[in-house]
């Protein structure tokens, strides 16, 4: 599917972009609009992924540890200071989002959905796409307080600041932290990719993306292999719901890991990946996302407690991309 992004407004003089959208990214809109009209029928997460219910440590092999845009609860998301928290918390990585901005600066910055990719409406209260700004003005952004993703202190929001990719890498060599790169805007695979390269950072990075065009294009420059098999640069597919062909999908992209939503980490579907010789990782939604599945679909989970890491760690996935990385660290202790 092809859409236009024209500074994320209708603005007709905005200059237009173009990218190329998978269907699993756009199904994930979808399937929200759709969920809103439907009536919810609260389950069992357990049942719905066909594990052992959180009483049973049907696994208990310990998950890699992923702090969701950092650790978000204690520090701005996205920024330095969150993801120097999770690595004083003992977080094996964190995942961060890139956009490629027009002076060919590459920032760690989150931004709307599909729709408007990029948006720093909801965030920033500003009607364009951070992916048409200069690094210098995006540095002078001002964060929303009272936006509803951020639910960090708000004086850390107040004196926040977006960091070029470059900061960010940096402090991985230094501390030996794991990346999952979210390749998010276009146009970010290639220099994402000679960035990490340049750093020397290929075995702490992961390329991850909704887009199974961007981890084309990270493999066609990269499709090396180690003495082990295992890929010289590591990517993975992500997704929101599972599409009838999602292994046809990754093998065409030679993926080295596959991504999904915490609520189909089925058993089954774990093993068969993992068969298949490809790694895991579970994800959770943002926090407002994830205080209505607790609230109103899955009556087993709790906000982020204890139990749902137990219930989706007895699927035998291999990674945990949380919201609550110190809730995870402490159970796992």
């Amino acid at each position: 599917m092809i859409y236009e992004s024209k500074n994320c407004s209708d603005d007709d003089s905005s200059t237009t972009s173009t990218t190329t959208i998978s269907s699993s990214t756009s199904s994930f809109w979808e399937s929200v609009q759709h969920e809103t009209q439907q009536q919810v029928i609260p389950k069992k997460l357990a049942s719905v992924l066909g594990v052992k219910s959180y009483n049973f440590k049907a696994n208990s092999k310990r998950p890699i540890v992923v702090g969701h845009r950092g650790v978000i609860f204690e520090e701005m998301e996205n920024t330095l200071p969150a993801f120097r928290r999770a690595h004083e918390m003992g977080c094996d990585a964190v995942e961060l989002d890139v956009f490629l901005l027009k002076c060919g600066s590459l920032v760690v910055f989150h931004g709307g959905g599909p729709e408007k990719l990029g948006s720093l409406e909801e965030h920033c209260g500003v009607n364009r796409c951070i992916q048409d700004l200069t690094y210098d003005e995006a540095r002078e952004l001002k964060m929303k307080e009272d936006c509803e993703e951020f639910v960090c202190p708000k004086d850390k929001i107040r004196n926040s600041k977006i960091p070029r990719l470059e900061e960010v890498l940096e402090f991985a060599k230094e501390t030996g932290l794991k990346i999952y790169l979210e390749l998010k805007g276009p146009g970010t695979p290639e220099p994402s990719l000679r960035l990490v390269e340049r750093y020397g950072l290929l075995d702490q990075v992961i390329f991850s993306s909704f887009h199974m065009e961007s981890l084309k294009e990270v493999r066609d420059l990269q499709p090396g292999r180690k003495s082990n098999g295992k890929h010289e640069v590591l990517t993975a597919a992500l997704f929101e719901d599972v599409p009838s062909d999602l292994y046809e999908r990754v093998s065409a992209v030679d993926a080295s890991e596959i991504h999904l939503r915490y609520d189909t980490c089925s058993k089954e579907r774990i093993d068969t990946i993992h068969r298949m010789g490809m790694g895991t990782l579970a994800w959770l939604k943002s926090p407002p996302l994830m205080i209505r599945d607790s609230t109103e679909w899955y009556t087993d989970i709790g906000n982020e407690e204890e139990k749902l890491f137990q219930i989706v760690m007895n699927s035998g996935v291999q990674a945990i991309c949380t919201n609550r990385p110190d809730t995870l660290l402490n159970y796992l202790a």
